[in-house]
């Protein structure tokens, strides 16, 4: 786990060396702790893997380890100082603080002077006691998929700078080559789990010169989850046709999907191709463009990279398909289960984790970096995958059929190995009926059960370097233990008070937690967010969820990288200007009057996630564009809109779960127009008047799981739901008599429905 706590280290590190302002007086003791931390790095993951066999190499990778945890605490003590600094600008704070600043710089100067004695001392030991560990190649077969911007843009790559895969793609190329093979369009894919290399294999064969001269046209399309069908099309036409013209590329730009496939298929017609599908998670992405790729029966050639060998098998039954090796048994686990594995042994035995509680925690601690254009959020929720698909943390409740995670669970035996190798780490403690065992100055603390006086935490453990704290014990009483904030927990990044009862308020002490980023309040009885919320100027994530909030002070606005946001507020909160609105923030999920978010272009932030509950004051409609064109789940409740808000919502490019329910909409009538809702997976219709419901032929053609409940006026389901042939599982509650006969087997809606596996109906 050395690994795991120094590659952090550099990073923030580098960060703080671009910063040169600031490091007036300690900038040559900064630049050489990077340094001895970028060699100790290069060499660390190896000594890990034998240090499991050998003893002496075990002790060296804990002092390696120790040491690292040295170099954090001089990072922590220069960062505090530094904001300290910034936060006080007045003439006099400016004298009593240029003298601060010189004591501040000897001990930063002394400390990395230690530092580096005991760097010395480790290295020594090396050469002593002859310790073989091997700084890695530069470059591997085994690799994290490339960076999404490279994905996209670059399709060949140097040969020699790619180790492990040759065989492979001289393999592989053969096949597509091979002129004696079956003419038919033919498809093959190459399998395995995200961070194999599918991407780096499939590019080798893609740049092999035999590939090259063998097909008249290659071409290279990145799918993803988030793939659009015009994009798709688009991109293929544009590399099909060399020294494509201005004027054709407007052309095409005015085409709809129909066109542009129509398109494709005379431009690809009598001509062999090779295109290469990069990173296909659906069987759906290639139904809705395969239309546009000609049976030529001259050998033409399809390559998926994809994860599910089921998207490979369901696009040609005689797939050619080519599951990714690993080339260690060892390596995956090393580059990055290790450390997001390890954090779930964190939570109490047999517990159901939330799974957005899970992932906000690996981003708060640093564990999670971003991956060329992909967001933190969308790399943490990589991470989760392969660990589910690695059997090491297990599938809990869906958010919907076929729809991501809600809840995992970590089985007895994993969570048992977990907690071993975190302890043995020194990674996280945890305290259980009053028994704690863990080093007297931890780093990561979970409160699983303790006393209810807090005297054990109290008195038995040191808070001056945790940098995590998590409560998963709600009879504990937070007056007992209020001094052991403020100072004495000062580096604080994730406090998670879940269950704790807060119904005096917040901890005055919490809001001087200037490195906190993860702030979790879930059922704390807590009722108000005061003007201090603004201090915590780091905050990322505040889950306020399950609480009894009504008043918000406005100052939560200051809190400028703020992505994540939980509430469950019935009060007015919002900000004055767009310009007072965090930049980063993802995720907004609040009830309570909201509607002058969207006056201000709340459209331009970047949201993924809305939810909205209480009425949208003073509306009757949704306004065109009202809602960011990056939601991909939404939620109205309450909302009272009179008018069918329909038109604007299906033309949100990235939807994939909507939820209407509470009268968000009290109209009789609702459309959903051909070609609407493009990406939906999921919908919700729950307590609406709605009387008449239009689905046009087009319309919703991702969806997979419908729930219709409490709509007391619909009588009928809509007559273009036999058309949605993806839909998987439909949920009906709580409706008339004549709309439950009418699904019946011999009813007269049974012929919409027939193709859906599963259907539930209460």
């Amino acid at each position: 786990m050395a690994e795991i706590i120094v590659s952090p280290l550099v990073k923030r590190l580098t960060l703080i060396i671009q910063d040169e302002q600031h490091l007036l007086g300690v900038k040559d003791q900064i630049i050489s702790l990077r340094n001895q931390l970028e060699f100790i790095r290069g060499f660390v993951r190896d000594a890990e893997k034998k240090s499991r066999e050998n003893e002496v190499v075990k002790i060296w990778v804990r002092q390696v380890r120790d040491l690292a945890y040295d170099a954090e605490d001089i990072i922590d003590d220069f960062n505090f100082n530094l904001g300290q600094q910034q936060k006080n600008q007045t003439i006099a704070h400016k004298i009593v603080g240029f003298w601060k600043r010189l004591k501040t710089t000897h001990r930063i100067g002394k400390l990395v002077e230690q530092f580096n004695r005991r760097s010395k001392e480790i290295s020594t030991y090396r050469s002593r006691y002859n310790i073989d560990v091997a700084v890695p190649a530069k470059f591997t077969g085994y690799q994290i998929e490339s960076l999404a911007s490279r994905r996209r843009t670059t399709h060949i790559v140097e040969e020699t700078v790619i180790v492990g895969f040759h065989k492979e793609a001289a393999e592989l190329a053969g096949w597509l080559v091979n002129e004696t093979a079956e003419p038919r369009r033919s498809i093959m894919s190459i399998v395995g789990m995200g961070g194999l290399g599918k991407t780096t294999l499939a590019k080798l064969i893609y740049g092999k010169r035999e590939v090259e001269k063998h097909f008249k046209i290659r071409a290279w399309i990145y799918a993803s989850q988030e793939y659009r069908v015009r994009d798709l099309l688009l991109s293929t036409l544009k590399q099909a046709i060399r020294n494509i013209s201005n004027e054709e590329l407007t052309r095409f730009e005015k085409m709809d999907d129909g066109e542009l496939k129509i398109e494709l298929l005379e431009v690809l017609q009598g001509k062999r191709y090779f295109v290469v599908i990069d990173d296909i998670w659906r069987i759906e992405a290639w139904e809705r463009i395969k239309g546009g790729f000609p049976e030529n029966q001259n050998g033409s050639r399809l390559l998926f990279t994809t994860r599910n060998k089921d998207v490979a098998v369901g696009a040609d039954q005689l797939c050619h398909h080519h599951d990714l090796r690993l080339l260690s048994t060892d390596e995956s686990w090393e580059l990055f289960c290790a450390k997001v594995f390890s954090v779930s042994g964190i939570f109490p035995e047999d517990s159901e984790i939330k799974v957005r509680k899970l992932t906000m925690l690996w981003i708060a601690e640093g564990f999670v970096q971003m991956r060329g254009e992909k967001k933190v959020e969308d790399v943490a929720d990589d991470y989760l995958d392969e660990l589910v698909q690695r059997s090491l943390i297990q599938r809990g409740e869906h958010k919907y059929h076929g729809g991501p995670l809600k809840t995992c669970r970590v089985h007895d035996l994993l969570h048992d190995l977990a907690i071993s190798e975190a302890k043995d780490a020194r990674f996280f403690d945890i305290l259980r009926n009053n028994n704690y065992f863990g080093s007297a100055t931890p780093r990561r603390l979970a409160i699983h059960s303790s006393d209810t006086t807090g005297d054990t935490i109290h008195y038995s453990i040191s808070y001056q370097k945790l940098h995590s704290l998590l409560f998963f014990d709600d009879r504990f009483l937070v007056d007992t233990w209020k001094s052991t904030f403020g100072e004495r927990t000062r580096m604080l990044r994730v406090l998670d008070l879940d269950g704790v009862n807060l119904y005096k308020g917040i901890p005055l002490e919490v809001y001087k937690l200037v490195f906190l980023q993860y702030l979790g309040l879930t059922n704390t009885s807590t009722v108000r967010l005061p003007p201090s919320i603004g201090e915590l100027v780091n905050l990322q994530t505040l889950d306020a969820s399950s609480t009894y909030i009504s008043k918000i002070a406005k100052e939560l606005w200051k809190c400028t990288k703020l992505r994540h946001l939980y509430l469950d507020y019935y009060g007015r909160a919002v900000p004055d200007s767009l310009e007072d609105l965090p930049k980063n923030l993802l995720l907004l999920e609040t009830s309570g009057v909201l509607y002058r978010l969207c006056w201000l272009g709340f459209v331009k932030l970047s949201l993924r996630t809305l939810t909205l509950h209480g009425e949208l004051e003073g509306w009757r409609e949704l306004p065109p564009h009202c809602f960011p064109s990056s939601l991909t789940e939404l939620v109205l409740e309450s909302s009272a809109l009179q008018d069918d808000p329909s038109s604007v919502l299906e033309s949100l490019p990235m939807l994939r779960e909507l939820r209407l329910r509470y009268g968000s909409y009290i109209g009789k009538t609702m459309v959903f127009s051909a070609k609407g809702f493009e990406l939906l997976e999921f919908l919700e219709l729950v307590d609406m008047l709605v009387e008449d419901w239009t689905v046009e032929d087009g319309a919703m053609p991702n969806l997979r799981h419908l729930v219709i409940s409490e709509c007391p006026g619909l009588k009928m389901l809509p007559d273009g739901l036999v058309n949605v042939t993806t839909l998987q599982r439909l949920e009906i509650s709580k409706m008339s008599k004549e709309f439950s006969d009418r699904i019946k087997e011999d009813g007269e809606d049974w012929a919409k429905i027939r193709h859906v596996p599963f259907i539930i109906c209460k």
